[in-house]
């Protein structure tokens, strides 16, 4: 290795040539810029399915041939469009940080992502928010109701801890945002009412199980049961960001 550093340094020196630089050597710089981000262990998984067509590839030999291999092969795989776009994101922005911010690559081949995506649109009723909360344990009714309040997701609501939250002003700072960027989010009456229920549970955290901070996935096996219990089908716990908010919400059974 040390040698090869050696003929790359003079070669760049002395005639002007760049050395190569492999997809693998790549992925370990660019996961290593996002590995504080929430989506990073989504950028690892798709980098590993990445391997199987790039994998032993240098970046200059990733042209529209190989982006046609994978979208089609991916395709074959059963994979939607939304799916096979998010591949295509991670080889775009990988490609493109690569060329303009480390001079690792001269060409980026020009990745189109796919048309047909249906973005998602799904959201609770206020009868089905009223039979979602009616049947989740306490915990889980605390999360549903809060996100439903706010619009923040999974993991911005089991990491919200008690010195970040402002009752007095209604307002609440995130640490954990998707981006990795802390922001202010203001409560409206009923988050309020949720987080004043959870004082005293944990001297930290604000939403906790038996006393503990949650810290595994909310989408476990009391969602799901509650979701059938409930009678609500085609639904995630993220979908609860696209209730309607307002600061006059109707205050849920307690």
């Amino acid at each position: 290795m040390l040698a090869k550093l050696k003929v790359e340094a003079f070669r760049a020196e002395n005639f002007g040539v760049r050395p190569q630089h492999s997809w693998q050597e790549a992925v370990v710089r660019y996961l290593s810029s996002k590995s504080h981000l929430r989506s990073f262990a989504d950028a690892q998984r798709i980098c590993r399915g990445l391997d199987r067509y790039v994998g032993q590839l240098m970046l200059c030999d990733i042209d529209g041939d190989v982006i046609w291999r994978i979208t089609q092969a991916e395709l074959k795989r059963g994979n939607r469009a939304a799916t096979v776009n998010r591949y295509l994101s991670v080889v775009r922005n990988l490609l493109r940080t690569a060329r303009d911010e480390w001079q690792w690559t001269e060409r980026v081949p020009k990745i189109r992502l796919l048309a047909g995506e249906v973005e998602r649109d799904r959201w609770l009723t206020r009868e089905e928010a009223d039979r979602l909360i009616a049947v989740c344990p306490h915990h889980l009714s605390a999360l549903v109701r809060f996100a439903l309040a706010t619009g923040c997701r999974a993991r911005e609501i089991t990491g919200l801890e008690w010195d970040r939250v402002d009752l007095e002003r209604s307002t609440a700072w995130l640490d954990w945002t998707k981006n990795g960027t802390p922001r202010g989010v203001p409560l409206n009456r009923d988050a309020v009412a949720v987080l004043k229920a959870e004082r005293g549970k944990h001297p930290v955290y604000c939403f906790t199980f038996r006393a503990e901070p949650i810290g595994w996935e909310v989408t476990n096996t009391a969602w799901r049961a509650a979701i059938v219990k409930a009678g609500i089908t085609d639904f995630r716990f993220h979908d609860l960001r696209h209730y309607p908010r307002c600061r006059t919400m109707p205050s849920w059974k307690r």
